[in-house]
């Protein structure tokens, strides 16, 4: 009786440690999970912004509570991804990049627990594709209206940005675009010497593709006036006619506007002094100078015309397009200002000469 006792006390703690260990079992597991579950890290998105020649800009959506990202690239979706960086920012730039190749990337965000990192499974991986191609043969002209930079088309380029320095080696800054093959920076200043460049733009699936920087090129300043005016006060006493009639007479009406602001009397001419101005214009290609390709003044070009004068001076210019741009360039010098301006002249003559490479030069004779 006593031995069939013990035999059930025997098998009643059995029981007992069976079910305790049924009990402990889902909690120990349970904490288990916990554990697990605090270190673990949330999977970043990761997207792309910016595509240039040599740059790739990407973006990764902000992980609370973590320390950094993890970048990996491969130059095919399912290919062998190599690290490139870790930062501490929720965005990276890509400065090693090939214009003409396509990158793939996905990110790995992380945490330090206990001295060990902990990371998130990768991100999606995201790709952009070679970008645009360079952009060439890019020319400036001068106009009136400023300097026209233009260029050959790109393929799949739906704008293009154009960028200005003042040297070529200096810091380009983006002055505007243009949907066609060219733009005209109306803000360039007349007597200074600029730099362009130009590159193609285009956005698809929201990531904005920079091409390739054209060469640069240099547009000299449109005005040059590199000799002094001259004045001379004298007591002393063939030709073709000018090669653009109306620019010669707007020049004057130019001038008479500027005199007309000071109250000061018209000007006018006649055509022997225009001849007179003519001869000047050609003369000034071969010497550009107020002494003349023989070594003498100016003022012989007077006596040999017959033209008589008390009073004479002389304004010369080269590269103007027109005369807005001429008059403009002299009423800005002080020197040749001072000579337009002038109350002892009455008459003034005007010669432009347009060469075989269309540069034009510009005389004007005062006398009176």
């Amino acid at each position: 009786m006593k031995k069939r006792r013990m035999i059930k006390i025997s098998i009643l703690a059995c029981l007992l440690c069976i079910v305790v260990s049924y009990m402990t079992m889902p909690c120990s597991g349970w904490g288990e999970w916990k554990a697990k579950a605090a270190t673990s890290v949330t999977r970043p998105n990761t997207t792309i912004k910016q595509r240039t020649a040599t740059t790739v800009t990407l973006s990764m959506s902000k992980v609370s509570g973590v320390k950094g990202y993890e970048i990996y690239r491969s130059t095919s979706k399912n290919g062998m991804y190599t690290k490139l960086a870790n930062v501490t920012t929720n965005t990276y730039k890509d400065t090693d990049c090939k214009s003409s190749s396509s990158y793939y990337y996905k990110v790995k965000a992380y945490k330090t627990v206990n001295g060990k990192k902990v990371y998130s499974t990768y991100s999606n991986v995201t790709s952009v594709s070679a970008t645009l191609k360079k952009t060439n043969n890019v020319k400036v002209t001068n106009q009136t209206s400023g300097r026209k930079v233009s260029w050959n088309k790109v393929s799949n380029a739906s704008k293009y940005n154009v960028y200005r320095s003042n040297s070529k080696n200096g810091d380009y800054e983006y002055i505007g675009s243009s949907t066609t093959l060219s733009y005209t920076d109306k803000t360039a200043k007349q007597y200074q010497t600029y730099y362009y460049r130009v590159r193609a733009y285009k956005k698809s699936s929201n990531i904005k593709y920079y091409g390739v920087y054209s060469d640069k090129i240099k547009s000299n300043k449109i005005n040059s006036i590199t000799g002094d005016n001259v004045e001379t006060d004298n007591n002393n006493s063939s030709s073709t006619t000018s090669s653009n009639a109306a620019y010669t007479k707007e020049v004057l009406r130019l001038v008479n506007i500027e005199r007309a602001k000071e109250g000061l009397s018209a000007l006018t001419t006649n055509t022997t002094l225009e001849k007179a101005a003519y001869i000047r214009s050609q003369e000034i290609k071969k010497s550009f100078s107020h002494t003349r390709p023989n070594g003498s003044s100016f003022s012989t070009i007077l006596k040999e015309m017959n033209i008589s004068y008390q009073a004479t001076g002389e304004n010369i210019a080269y590269g103007q397009k027109t005369p807005e741009a001429v008059v403009d360039a002299w009423m800005n010098s002080s020197g040749h200002r001072a000579n337009i301006m002038s109350s002892k002249y009455n008459k003034l003559g005007v010669g432009c000469y347009i060469d075989s490479n269309n540069v034009v030069y510009w005389t004007q004779i005062f006398t009176n």
